[in-house]
């Protein structure tokens, strides 16, 4: 379905300009603007939800699909690096890409976790875009972007002295214990 107002009226997403709105209110203009179905499908990739009886959609199908195997690719790349079996931990996956296994392997080729992390959301970014097409108007774009929006707002919570904060209490808890 093409949503030619509502797209319009979208700011562009960009990493270096941060989080226009957050995604709850982008939720709620989606239920407004946007058929029930479509909405669904908004609220599905936004909690994280993967297909259901209720909720089907190739974007949908396509997005997790690809999720999945980024996260069974980095469990791959952990357990190697800890030597031990990755199997317990793997999703099931359908499909495979090799532009996945080396987006993984070029971020843990990365200096620090944060960049790491960057590289890995710089992936995902690149990915939507890819499954959003080339029409602006039409709703896998919206959903593309709704994705995006939840990226630059983790992003837009991550604070170094919270994060600092943590570290601490697991390295004073880890000293703890032994």
């Amino acid at each position: 379905m093409k949503y030619y107002f509502f797209a319009a009226s979208l700011p562009r997403l960009s990493f270096s300009e941060g989080l226009p709105f957050e995604v709850e209110d982008f939720v709620e203009l989606c239920d407004e603007n946007l058929s029930p179905k479509d909405a669904q499908v908004v609220h599905a990739l936004i909690d994280g939800v993967s297909e259901s009886k209720s909720v089907k959609n190739p974007f949908l199908k396509k997005w997790n699909d690809s999720e999945i195997q980024l996260r069974n690719t980095i469990v791959k790349h952990r357990a190697a690096v800890r030597k031990c079996d990755p199997d317990q931990f793997l999703m099931r996956q359908e499909g495979s890409d090799y532009s996945i296994e080396k987006a993984v392997n070029d971020a843990y080729n990365k200096a620090n976790p944060l960049e790491r992390e960057k590289a890995l959301d710089d992936f995902r970014w690149t990915q939507l875009e890819c499954l959003g097409g080339m029409d602006l108007f039409d709703s896998n774009a919206i959903f593309a972007y709704a994705l995006q929006l939840k990226i630059l707002e983790r992003w837009s919570k991550l604070d170094a002295e919270v994060g600092t904060e943590r570290v601490q209490k697991i390295i004073s808890e880890a000293n703890v214990d032994e």
